[in-house]
Protein backbone atom coordinates (compact mmCIF):
# COMPACT_ATOMS: atom_id res chain seq x y z
CA UNK A 1 0.00 0.00 0.00
CA UNK A 2 1.01 3.62 -0.96
CA UNK A 3 2.60 4.92 1.79
CA UNK A 4 0.66 8.72 2.39
CA UNK A 5 0.39 11.58 4.87
CA UNK A 6 -2.74 13.08 6.16
CA UNK A 7 -4.09 15.99 8.16
CA UNK A 8 -6.86 18.36 8.67
CA UNK A 9 -10.14 18.55 8.96
CA UNK A 10 -13.45 19.09 6.28
CA UNK A 11 -13.74 17.96 2.61
CA UNK A 12 -10.85 15.55 1.29
CA UNK A 13 -7.97 17.05 -0.99
CA UNK A 14 -5.54 14.25 -2.28
CA UNK A 15 -2.42 15.39 -3.88
CA UNK A 16 -0.51 13.26 -6.02
CA UNK A 17 3.25 14.61 -6.30
CA UNK A 18 5.35 14.32 -9.68
CA UNK A 19 8.93 12.95 -10.70
CA UNK A 20 11.09 13.06 -8.20
CA UNK A 21 8.93 14.56 -5.65
CA UNK A 22 6.72 13.46 -2.71
CA UNK A 23 4.99 13.75 -0.13
CA UNK A 24 7.40 16.05 1.27
CA UNK A 25 6.78 18.68 -1.14
CA UNK A 26 3.77 19.66 0.31
CA UNK A 27 4.63 20.56 4.01
CA UNK A 28 3.96 23.63 3.65
CA UNK A 29 0.81 23.73 1.92
CA UNK A 30 -0.51 21.23 4.47
CA UNK A 31 -0.07 24.00 6.91
CA UNK A 32 -2.35 26.60 4.57
CA UNK A 33 -4.71 24.13 3.78
CA UNK A 34 -5.46 22.01 6.85
CA UNK A 35 -7.78 24.33 8.40
CA UNK A 36 -10.21 24.09 5.64
CA UNK A 37 -9.52 20.98 3.87
CA UNK A 38 -8.64 16.86 4.68
CA UNK A 39 -5.67 16.85 3.08
CA UNK A 40 -4.18 13.20 1.86
CA UNK A 41 -0.89 13.63 -0.02
CA UNK A 42 0.33 10.50 -1.18
CA UNK A 43 4.26 9.40 -2.36
CA UNK A 44 4.01 7.43 -5.72
CA UNK A 45 5.99 4.05 -6.57
CA UNK A 46 9.59 4.47 -6.11
CA UNK A 47 9.50 8.35 -4.46
CA UNK A 48 9.51 9.00 -0.81
CA UNK A 49 7.60 6.62 1.85
CA UNK A 50 6.87 4.21 -0.87
CA UNK A 51 10.27 4.04 -2.50
CA UNK A 52 10.15 -0.19 -2.30
CA UNK A 53 7.05 -0.45 -4.06
CA UNK A 54 7.55 -1.43 -7.52
CA UNK A 55 6.16 0.57 -10.59
CA UNK A 56 3.45 -0.27 -12.53
CA UNK A 57 3.89 -0.35 -16.29
CA UNK A 58 1.33 2.32 -17.23
CA UNK A 59 -0.13 5.34 -15.54
CA UNK A 60 -3.13 3.70 -15.43
CA UNK A 61 -1.74 1.37 -12.90
CA UNK A 62 -0.42 4.24 -11.47
CA UNK A 63 -4.29 5.71 -11.06
CA UNK A 64 -5.74 1.97 -10.16
CA UNK A 65 -2.98 2.29 -7.15
CA UNK A 66 -4.23 5.81 -6.25
CA UNK A 67 -7.56 4.46 -6.72
CA UNK A 68 -6.51 1.68 -3.89
CA UNK A 69 -5.08 3.96 -1.33
CA UNK A 70 -8.31 6.81 -1.45
CA UNK A 71 -10.34 3.57 -0.69
CA UNK A 72 -8.46 2.19 1.97
CA UNK A 73 -8.48 5.48 3.79
CA UNK A 74 -12.31 5.52 3.47
CA UNK A 75 -12.65 8.51 1.24
CA UNK A 76 -15.93 9.11 -0.64
CA UNK A 77 -15.79 11.89 -3.31
CA UNK A 78 -12.75 14.09 -3.22
CA UNK A 79 -10.94 16.74 -4.91
CA UNK A 80 -7.70 15.98 -6.81
CA UNK A 81 -4.73 17.96 -7.59
CA UNK A 82 -2.08 16.58 -9.10
CA UNK A 83 1.39 17.79 -10.31
CA UNK A 84 3.53 16.74 -13.30
CA UNK A 85 3.65 13.45 -13.74
CA UNK A 86 0.83 13.00 -10.84
CA UNK A 87 -1.23 15.40 -13.18
CA UNK A 88 -1.37 12.87 -15.85
CA UNK A 89 -1.94 10.13 -13.37
CA UNK A 90 -4.78 12.15 -12.25
CA UNK A 91 -6.54 12.98 -15.25
CA UNK A 92 -6.37 8.91 -15.77
CA UNK A 93 -8.14 8.96 -12.87
CA UNK A 94 -10.37 11.17 -13.91
CA UNK A 95 -11.04 9.01 -17.05
CA UNK A 96 -11.27 5.78 -15.27
CA UNK A 97 -13.08 6.99 -11.66
CA UNK A 98 -13.95 10.61 -12.59
CA UNK A 99 -17.97 10.18 -10.68
CA UNK A 100 -15.00 10.64 -7.67
CA UNK A 101 -14.43 13.73 -8.38
CA UNK A 102 -15.69 17.01 -7.45
CA UNK A 103 -13.13 19.11 -8.58
CA UNK A 104 -9.52 18.61 -10.14
CA UNK A 105 -6.26 20.77 -10.49
CA UNK A 106 -3.69 20.12 -12.88
CA UNK A 107 -0.62 21.47 -12.51
CA UNK A 108 2.68 21.76 -14.23
CA UNK A 109 0.35 18.97 -16.74
CA UNK A 110 0.20 17.82 -20.04
CA UNK A 111 -1.96 15.85 -21.80
CA UNK A 112 0.08 13.86 -23.46
CA UNK A 113 3.55 12.20 -22.18
CA UNK A 114 5.51 12.51 -25.39
CA UNK A 115 6.93 17.07 -24.61
CA UNK A 116 8.88 17.84 -27.70
CA UNK A 117 9.85 21.38 -25.86
CA UNK A 118 11.22 19.52 -22.40
CA UNK A 119 14.44 20.43 -21.85
CA UNK A 120 16.06 17.62 -22.13
CA UNK A 121 14.92 13.91 -24.13
CA UNK A 122 13.73 11.14 -22.02
CA UNK A 123 16.26 9.04 -23.39
CA UNK A 124 18.86 11.15 -22.39
CA UNK A 125 17.17 11.46 -18.89
CA UNK A 126 17.07 8.28 -18.69
CA UNK A 127 20.56 7.20 -19.91
CA UNK A 128 21.78 9.86 -17.22
CA UNK A 129 20.18 8.36 -14.55
CA UNK A 130 21.18 4.43 -15.12
CA UNK A 131 24.92 5.57 -15.81
CA UNK A 132 25.45 7.44 -12.16
CA UNK A 133 21.49 7.04 -10.27
CA UNK A 134 19.01 9.19 -9.67
CA UNK A 135 20.34 11.34 -6.80
CA UNK A 136 23.45 13.03 -8.92
CA UNK A 137 21.14 11.88 -12.16
CA UNK A 138 18.18 13.93 -10.71
CA UNK A 139 20.14 17.09 -10.27
CA UNK A 140 20.09 18.62 -13.41
CA UNK A 141 16.15 17.68 -13.79
CA UNK A 142 15.52 19.45 -10.77
CA UNK A 143 16.98 22.27 -11.20
CA UNK A 144 15.23 23.19 -14.64
CA UNK A 145 12.23 22.90 -12.34
CA UNK A 146 12.61 26.86 -10.87
CA UNK A 147 13.69 30.23 -12.53
CA UNK A 148 16.30 30.71 -9.88
CA UNK A 149 17.61 27.00 -10.34
CA UNK A 150 20.30 25.46 -8.14
CA UNK A 151 20.20 28.91 -6.15
CA UNK A 152 16.36 28.45 -5.02
CA UNK A 153 15.49 27.10 -1.87
CA UNK A 154 13.37 24.16 -2.48
CA UNK A 155 16.59 22.90 -4.65
CA UNK A 156 18.12 21.15 -1.79
CA UNK A 157 14.31 19.73 -0.43
CA UNK A 158 14.05 17.80 -3.83
CA UNK A 159 17.54 16.61 -4.15
CA UNK A 160 16.87 15.16 -0.36
CA UNK A 161 13.61 13.34 -2.46
CA UNK A 162 15.93 12.29 -4.83
CA UNK A 163 18.21 10.44 -2.66
CA UNK A 164 15.13 8.63 -1.03
CA UNK A 165 14.10 7.32 -4.36
CA UNK A 166 14.57 4.09 -6.54
CA UNK A 167 16.42 4.56 -9.72
CA UNK A 168 15.14 1.48 -11.64
CA UNK A 169 11.84 2.36 -10.48
CA UNK A 170 12.03 5.73 -11.27
CA UNK A 171 12.99 4.67 -15.07
CA UNK A 172 10.23 2.74 -15.58
CA UNK A 173 7.52 5.98 -14.28
CA UNK A 174 9.63 7.72 -16.84
CA UNK A 175 8.99 5.12 -19.85
CA UNK A 176 5.46 4.98 -18.69
CA UNK A 177 5.18 8.92 -18.61
CA UNK A 178 6.35 8.92 -22.50
CA UNK A 179 3.81 6.56 -23.66
CA UNK A 180 1.08 8.39 -22.10
CA UNK A 181 -1.53 10.16 -24.39
CA UNK A 182 -5.36 11.10 -23.37
CA UNK A 183 -5.42 14.65 -25.71
CA UNK A 184 -8.37 12.89 -27.65
CA UNK A 185 -9.97 11.96 -24.74
CA UNK A 186 -9.70 15.56 -22.72
CA UNK A 187 -13.59 16.28 -24.03
CA UNK A 188 -14.60 12.82 -21.40
CA UNK A 189 -13.67 14.43 -17.85
CA UNK A 190 -16.57 16.26 -17.48
CA UNK A 191 -15.85 17.91 -13.89
CA UNK A 192 -14.14 21.80 -13.30
CA UNK A 193 -10.63 21.33 -13.96
CA UNK A 194 -7.95 24.32 -13.00
CA UNK A 195 -4.84 24.65 -15.06
CA UNK A 196 -1.94 25.89 -13.14
CA UNK A 197 1.34 26.32 -15.15
CA UNK A 198 4.53 28.45 -15.54
CA UNK A 199 5.73 30.74 -18.29
CA UNK A 200 8.67 29.42 -17.70
CA UNK A 201 8.32 25.65 -17.04
CA UNK A 202 10.94 23.90 -19.01
CA UNK A 203 9.16 20.54 -18.92
CA UNK A 204 5.50 20.99 -19.58
CA UNK A 205 5.49 24.43 -21.53
CA UNK A 206 2.98 26.81 -21.74
CA UNK A 207 1.41 25.57 -25.28
CA UNK A 208 0.92 22.39 -23.48
CA UNK A 209 -1.12 24.35 -20.84
CA UNK A 210 -2.85 25.82 -23.14
CA UNK A 211 -3.37 22.65 -25.27
CA UNK A 212 -4.69 20.71 -22.09
CA UNK A 213 -6.98 23.81 -21.28
CA UNK A 214 -9.00 23.92 -24.20
CA UNK A 215 -9.37 19.69 -24.90
CA UNK A 216 -11.58 20.53 -21.42
CA UNK A 217 -14.60 21.60 -21.35
CA UNK A 218 -15.00 22.68 -17.90
CA UNK A 219 -11.31 24.37 -17.72
CA UNK A 220 -10.07 26.88 -16.45
CA UNK A 221 -6.37 28.42 -17.13
CA UNK A 222 -3.70 30.19 -15.07
CA UNK A 223 -0.27 31.26 -16.11
CA UNK A 224 1.84 32.30 -13.39
CA UNK A 225 4.48 34.79 -14.45
CA UNK A 226 8.38 34.19 -14.39
CA UNK A 227 7.60 30.70 -12.70
CA UNK A 228 9.02 27.48 -14.04
CA UNK A 229 7.80 23.81 -13.11
CA UNK A 230 7.74 24.16 -9.50
CA UNK A 231 5.40 27.36 -8.89
CA UNK A 232 3.44 26.20 -5.69
CA UNK A 233 7.50 26.35 -4.28
CA UNK A 234 8.37 29.51 -5.79
CA UNK A 235 4.95 31.34 -5.41
CA UNK A 236 3.13 29.68 -2.89
CA UNK A 237 1.12 32.79 -1.82
CA UNK A 238 -0.22 33.11 -5.06
CA UNK A 239 -0.77 29.29 -5.60
CA UNK A 240 -3.04 29.13 -2.36
CA UNK A 241 -4.97 32.48 -3.62
CA UNK A 242 -5.65 30.63 -7.00
CA UNK A 243 -6.63 27.43 -4.91
CA UNK A 244 -8.74 28.66 -2.76
CA UNK A 245 -11.00 30.54 -5.52
CA UNK A 246 -11.35 27.58 -7.60
CA UNK A 247 -12.08 25.16 -4.60
CA UNK A 248 -14.39 27.71 -2.89
CA UNK A 249 -18.41 27.04 -2.60
CA UNK A 250 -20.38 28.15 -5.22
Amino acid sequence: MLHHKRRGKGPPLVLVHGFLGGSEEWDDLFNILAPQFDVIAIDLPGFGGSARIAAPATLSGYAELVAEKVNALGVGRFVLLGHSMGAMIAQQFALESGARLERLVLYGAASAGSLPGRFESYDDTIARLLRVGIAEGGKPIIASWFVAGENHPAYALYCRMAEAANTQTAVSALRAVASWRVTERLGEIAMPVLVIGGDRDRSTEPAEQFRLWRGLPRGQLCILPNCAHATHLEEPEIFWQLLRRFLAPP
